[in-house]
């Protein structure tokens, strides 16, 4: 019954894109720097029981103990 409702509910491709506004780029970001302390700071604040990110690598990896 779901799959038949999803299936109900979905749209044939007739191959071309929908219009859409065009974006004007106002500002560029010409650099960005990161230090380790900002770094640390950042992965000390995730969860323990976060999933995998898109490297497929547990957060927790980056952890050294002394």
């Amino acid at each position: 019954m779901l799959s038949n409702y999803h299936a109900s509910t979905g749209v044939v491709d007739i191959g071309h894109l929908p219009s859409s506004h065009t974006l004007v780029v106002q500002k560029v970001l010409e650099t960005v720097t990161f230090d380790e302390v900002a770094v640390f700071v950042a992965i000390s604040k995730l969860k323990p029981n976060l999933s995998l990110g898109p490297d497929n690598i547990l957060h927790l990896f980056f952890f050294r103990q002394n």
